[in-house]
This record gives C-alpha cells, structure tokens and sequence, in this order.
C-alpha cells in the first residue's frame, strides 16, 4: 500500500508553494511473487546455472519514503 501526504501554501495569487510526502509500501508487508523463477540457466551455456532457480522472491522492495517540495508561479 502506498500512502501520500500533501498541503499547498498559496504566497500570493499566483506564487503557490507545495510541501509533499510519499511512502511506498508503506506497512512493510512482504508481497512475495506467486510462481518461482523459472529460468535454470543464466546464459546459452548451460554450465552456468541461476542460484535463484526455484526461490520465490519478493516483488516489491521495503518501505520507502520520500519529501519533496515545489514554487510553482
């Protein structure tokens, strides 16, 4: 779940400053993939074999948060 916090401040009629805040993945909940990877080999050359052959992983990466603010005139 992702999650978003923002607020404008208007300076005059047409100066507006903005303030925002994201969080992605916000509850840090795992959301692992519904299949394995499927790929045994990591080239033509089947002496190279994937060492996450078979590993479900996760699909999303942990919680991240973000502040950014923007003058828009």
């Amino acid at each position: 779940m992702n999650f978003a916090l923002g607020k404008n401040f208007y300076i005059t009629e047409r100066v507006r400053f903005q303030i925002r805040g994201e969080a992605f993945n916000a509850f840090n909940h795992i959301n692992p993939r519904l299949f394995p990877l499927g790929t045994a080999s990591t080239s033509a050359s089947t002496d190279l074999v994937n060492p996450n052959f078979g590993r479900i992983t996760l699909s999303e990466p942990e919680r991240r948060m973000q502040i950014s603010a923007r003058l828009s005139f």
